[in-house]
């Protein structure tokens, strides 16, 4: 039953329409669901003891976890405790303009609560399309990330092939390396004897044909040693070829290990929206959190320090932070559900 009434409608709304007793301080308050309609804090018990958080008469869905959580219909109350002052009629009647008042008063303040509720279903829709693309951007992150791994897994193959390739040829190089130092030592040897035998008077008739030889052997000594620093060249090459391909494996694999990590965290996020941040200018204050149902997370830093009070589903109104001069706050949302309008923090 909704909570705007006619001034002939007060006998009638005195009493509870679920229970039919009639309205009263203490189990029998009554309070407002978010569809405007009223009953008694009993009902609202009964309801959420039995897990059906819907109002009986829209089937409109509320969120609470006690009758405290839900607003006292302020107006019906006064309006029945001026009923149950009026001792006659005579008196009932030298008060109309008092009841037109509060008629006035309620009306505004139920089409107040009306609009704030439907500006909380409008933010409620622009968060979950904003949580559909942030699903749908993750889904897209772990497709590329598998794709990603497994051309990774190709290539380590392929990578592992060419590594033992090249070191096959490394010592195959290394071989020839070895054999064309020995070539080298033993025409030098035969050189230098040959040297030394043409600082004698020979008088052998193959002197001359000797001679030729040892010319050209010093001809064919360049050519060897030209010979051997192309492989050694080539054989640098092969060193760096590996190395290069060493650093590529290596930079795939961090790169894989950075996707993965974003893939994980990125959900995240969404835990940490700061909506209120400020810095602390006074010498000294007092910080307040008003709590509405939604959960919220007070981030004191006080000299590099972080030290966080949680606002959940307690019975406490306020959390308190003591903060002094050069503190910085942050009020944080851990929910999805909408920053209600009056939640503020307060000096």
């Amino acid at each position: 039953m909704s909570h705007l009434f006619h001034l002939q409608d007060i006998e009638f709304i005195k009493a509870c329409s679920i229970c039919s007793l009639d309205f009263g301080e203490g189990e029998h308050l009554p309070r407002c669901l978010p569809c405007a309609h009223t009953i008694c804090s009993t009902c609202i018990q009964s309801l959420i003891d039995r897990n059906q958080k819907w109002c009986p008469f829209c089937r409109k869905h509320f969120e609470a976890n006690s009758p405290r959580d839900l607003g006292v219909n302020v107006s019906l109350f006064d309006a029945l405790q001026l009923l149950k002052n009026v001792k006659d009629e005579k008196s009932f009647g030298e008060k109309p303009a008092i009841l037109d008042e509060l008629k006035e008063n309620t009306n505004a303040a139920g089409h107040e609560l009306i609009k704030k509720y439907q500006q909380a279903e409008k933010n409620i829709t622009i968060m979950l399309k904003k949580q559909n693309k942030q699903t749908a951007f993750l889904q897209e992150l772990q497709t590329k990330s598998d794709e990603t791994l497994k051309l990774l897994n190709k290539m380590k193959g392929i990578t592992a092939h060419k590594l033992n390739n090249l070191q096959e040829s490394s010592g195959i190089l290394e071989n020839q390396k070895l054999a064309l130092t020995e070539k080298i030592k033993h025409i030098e040897n035969v050189t230098q004897k040959l040297r030394e035998a043409k600082t004698f008077k020979l008088t052998n008739p193959h002197f001359d044909e000797l001679m030729d030889y040892i010319a050209m052997g010093e001809k064919f000594l360049p050519s060897l040693r030209s010979l051997m620093q192309g492989y050694e060249e080539i054989y640098k090459e092969t060193e760096k070829d590996a190395y290069s391909t060493e650093k590529l494996v290596v930079a795939f694999k961090m790169s894989l290990e950075g996707a993965i990590s974003k893939s994980k965290t990125i959900d995240s996020f969404r835990d940490t929206t700061i909506f209120k941040e400020f810095d602390i200018l006074q010498t000294a204050m007092t910080i307040k959190a008003l709590r509405k149902g939604s959960g919220y997370m007070i981030k004191l830093i006080k000299r590099g320090k972080l030290f966080a009070v949680q606002c959940n589903s307690d019975r406490r109104r306020y959390a308190k932070l003591s903060a002094t001069s050069g503190d910085r706050i942050c009020l944080h949302r851990l929910t999805d559900e909408p920053i209600p309008s009056d939640a503020h923090l307060l000096e």
